[in-house]
C-alpha cells in the first residue's frame, strides 16, 4: 500500500465508524438491554477494537471532530496533540528563557492565543530588550489581558521551578494555568483531558527514578511530533462516559454491548529473514545469525526450515484474535475496513480479518467464492520426513558447537551524553573489598529490618529527604525549625507513592514515621544546625536543581543534579548532603560533591564548602 493511500482510506473508515456510532445512540437500529430494559446505548457500551495501536489516532480524530467522547486503554497520540506540546513549551521557558520559538509559541497557544500581529511585536520587543515576558502598553485591551495572565504564570512558575516537582508544576499548570478551562471551552478539545493523567504518570514515573525538570524535557523532546505509546504506564481514568478504544489484547475478560471490529483489513508484517533467529532447541536458546547465501543473498536455513510454523502459528493466533474479538460483544458486533483492493484477497486468507472473515461468510460460499471453514489449527507436532529432521539436526548440533561465537555481543558504541546526572558519574568500584572500621557504623534503627525485609532503602532515603526538604521551608525568619514544625502528622502525609502501594503493616509504617521523626529533629536541633545560622547567613534552599559544564576526567562535560541543603553566606556558599547510610564511606560520594561544589562556584563566583551529613546521628559531619 502507497503511504498515501493508507491515511485516505482509514480516514474514510473513520469517519464512518463515528457516524455510525452518531446512529446508534441517536436511532432505534441498535438497542440494547441492560437490567432487563430495552433501550438505546450510550457511549459508554460502545468499544472500538483494534488488532494493533498503529491507526489507533485516526479513529480518535474522527470520533473528535464529531464531538464524540471516548476513553483510551493507551494514549497512542500523546506526542502528537496540543495538551503536551503546550506545556512542553512553558517548562522549556522555564530552563531556556532566551528561546524566541518556544516564546512566540506559547504566546499563540492555548495558554494565550494571541493574534499573529501581536506576537510579532512581542518578539521585537524581547530581541530589543533581550529578555522576554516586558512590559507593553501598545497590545488591545483583550489581548493584552490574556498577554498579563500568561505572564503571570510564568513567573509564578519560575518561582515554583525552584522548590517544586515537576508534577507540582504540572498541576498548577493545567489547574491555576487555566490550560483545563481551555479544553472544556470546546467539545472537540475535552477528550484531551484524559491526556493530562497520562502527562502526570509520565512525570511520577521520572520523579520516581530521580529525574527533574531536565530530565522530563530530556525524555519529551525527541518524541514530540511522533506516534509513540506511553510503554508501561497504566491510568486509572476518572471519566468512564466514552467510546472505549483499545486493542483486541486489551479488552480480553470485558464485554460491551456494542462491539466494533475496526481495520479489520490491516494485515500482519510479512515475515522476513531475520538478521539473527533465535532458536529453542533441548533447553538451550541459539542465536543464529544468516549463513547461506543463495542466489546473493544470506538466508538462514534454520529459520527457513521453521519458517513454515511460525507462519501456521501467526495465522493461528490471528484466528484466536479474532474469536477473542467476536466473544466482547454482547448485543451487536460490526466489523469494518476500507478497502483498497489489496486486504481482500483469498491469498491473504489468513493475513487480516476482514478476508479471514469474508472468504468464510455465507455470502461468499454462496458466491462460490471460497469454501473454507474457521478452523483452528493446532501448530506443534507438523510432521517432517526424514532427510528435513537429519539435516535440521545436523545444522543444530553444529550451531550448538558454535553456541559461544553466536552469542557474543558486540561492544558497546561509545559516546558523549548531552547531560549526564551528576550521580553517573561517581566513584569507581574497587575490586578489592573494604575494610569497614566499628567506628563507621552509625546508629541502628526499628527501620533497619523492615527496609531489609522489603529491600526499600532508596524509597526510605526519598521519604527522608523530603521530610527535611519540608523543615527548610518552613523555618521562620531566623532560620528556626521550630519544634512544632515537622510532626509525625506532617511525616505521614510525605509518604511516598511507592510506599503506599506495598502491603506495609499500619505498625510498620508507624515505626518508620517515628524515625525519621527522630532523625529530622535531632538534625534540626542539634549544634552543627545552629552552627550554620550566623549573621551573613542569606539564605537557605532545599532540593536546588542545576545544570552546568564542569571539568571531569580531563575533558568538559554537562551535568545535572539537584543539591539537598544549599546555605548562601556574604562571601560563600554551603552544600550540605543527606545520607541516611548506616554505614559512613564518604569515598562512594567524593565525586559527586565535587561535581556539586564546581558546579555552584561557576554559578556564583563565591567559595563554596560542601559536606556529607549522616543523618543517624545528629553532629555526624563529614567535610570534603
Amino acid at each position: 500500500m502507497d503511504d498515501e493511500e493508507i491515511p485516505l482510506g482509514i480516514e474514510r473508515e473513520a469517519m464512518f465508524i463515528a457516524q455510525k456510532i452518531r446512529e446508534m445512540v441517536d436511532g432505534d437500529d441498535y438497542l440494547i438491554e441492560e437490567d432487563g430494559v430495552v433501550k438505546k446505548p450510550l457511549y459508554k457500551d460502545i468499544a472500538i477494537l483494534l488488532r494493533t495501536t498503529s491507526p489507533q489516532m485516526y479513529y480518535e480524530k474522527a470520533l473528535r471532530k464529531a464531538h464524540i467522547p471516548y476513553n483510551l486503554s493507551s494514549v497512542k497520540s500523546l506526542f502528537l496533540e496540543a495538551p503536551l506540546n503546550d506545556i512542553y513549551i512553558v517548562l522549556q521557558l522555564l530552563i531556556y528563557p532566551d528561546d524566541l520559538v518556544s516564546y512566540a509559541a506559547l504566546l499563540r497557544s492555548g495558554f494565550c492565543n494571541l493574534d499573529d500581529d501581536n506576537v510579532i511585536v512581542l518578539l521585537e520587543k524581547a530581541r530589543e530588550e533581550n529578555k522576554i515576558f516586558g512590559d507593553i502598553e501598545t497590545l488591545p485591551r483583550d489581548e493584552k489581558e490574556k498577554y498579563e495572565k500568561v505572564k503571570e504564570l510564568y513567573f509564578d512558575l519560575v518561582k515554583k521551578s525552584n522548590v517544586e516537582h515537576i508534577s507540582s508544576l504540572l498541576t498548577h499548570i493545567w489547574y491555576s494555568g487555566g490550560y483545563r478551562n481551555h479544553l472544556l471551552s470546546s467539545p472537540e478539545y475535552s477528550v484531551y483531558l484524559e491526556h493530562f493523567e497520562y502527562i502526570l504518570e509520565l512525570a511520577f514515573d521520572i520523579e520516581r527514578k530521580g529525574g527533574n525538570l531536565l530530565s522530563f524535557l530530556d525524555f519529551i523532546r525527541p518524541r514530540l511530533g511522533k506516534s509513540e505509546t506511553m510503554g508501561e504506564l497504566e491510568i486509572l481514568s476518572e471519566s468512564n462516559s466514552g467510546v472505549h478504544i483499545m486493542t483486541i489484547h486489551k479488552s480480553k475478560g470485558l464485554e460491551f454491548p456494542i462491539v466494533i471490529i475496526a481495520n479489520a483489513g490491516g494485515g500482519t508484517k510479512s515475515m522476513s529473514t531475520p538478521e539473527v533467529f533465535y532458536h529453542e532447541y533441548e533447553g538451550h536458546i541459539i542465536g543464529i545469525p544468516k549463513h547461506m547465501n543463495e542466489n546473493s543473498t544470506y538466508k538462514n536455513i534454520v529459520f527457513e526450515l521453521e519458517k513454515d510454523t511460525l507462519l501456521k502459528s501467526e495465522s493461528a493466533e490471528l484466528k484466536r484474535l479474532l474469536y477473542v474479538a467476536f466473544t466482547r460483544s454482547q448485543f451487536h458486533l460490526l466489523i469494518t475496513s476500507y478497502n483498497n483492493n489489496r486486504n481482500l484477497k483469498e491469498t491473504l486468507l489468513n493475513k487480516n480479518f476482514l478476508s479471514m472473515v469474508y472468504y468464510n461468510s455465507q455470502t461468499a460460499l454462496n458466491k462460490d467464492d471460497c469454501q473454507y471453514a474457521l478452523v483452528e489449527e493446532a501448530v506443534e507436532g507438523i510432521e517432517r520426513d526424514n532427510k528435513e529432521i537429519i539435516t535440521r539436526k545436523k545444522i543444530i548440533q553444529e550451531a550448538l558447537t558454535k553456541k559461544e561465537w553466536y552469542q557474543q555481543v558486540e561492544s558497546d558504541i561509545i559516546y558523549t551524553q548531552r547531560v549526564q546526572a551528576v550521580t553517573a558519574i561517581g566513584e569507581e568500584l574497587r575490586a578489592e573489598e573494604k575494610l569497614i572500621d566499628s567506628n563507621d557504623i552509625l546508629t541502628s534503627f526499628n527501620s533497619d529490618e523492615i527496609l531489609e525485609t522489603y529491600k526499600i532503602y532508596n524509597i526510605f532515603g526519598t521519604w527522608t529527604h523530603a521530610v527535611f526538604e519540608y523543615g527548610i521551608k518552613h523555618v521562620n525568619e531566623s532560620f528556626i525549625c521550630a519544634d512544632s514544625t515537622i510532626t509525625k502528622e506532617v511525616i505521614t502525609t510525605l509518604l511516598p507513592r511507592e510506599l503506599a502501594s506495598l502491603s506495609l503493616l499500619e505498625i510498620e509504617k508507624n515505626i518508620m514515621v517515628q524515625d525519621i521523626y527522630t532523625m529530622a529533629n535531632s538534625f534540626f536541633g542539634s549544634p552543627f544546625y545552629h552552627s550554620l545560622i550566623k549573621p551573613e547567613l542569606l539564605s537557605m534552599h532545599s532540593e536546588v536543581p542545576f545544570i552546568a559544564r564542569v571539568p571531569y576526567k580531563d575533558e568538559l562535560i554537562v551535568v545535572n543534579g539537584v543539591i539537598d541543603f544549599l546555605l548562601e553566606y556574604d562571601s560563600y556558599l554551603i552544600i550540605i548532603d543527606f545520607k541516611t547510610d548506616k554505614i559512613i564511606d564518604t569515598s562512594l560520594h567524593k565525586t559527586q560533591l565535587n561535581v556539586y561544589k564546581k558546579a555552584i562556584q561557576n554559578m556564583y563566583q563565591k567559595e563554596v564548602k560542601a559536606a556529607l551529613c549522616y543523618v543517624r546521628e545528629a553532629n555526624c559531619i563529614k567535610w570534603l
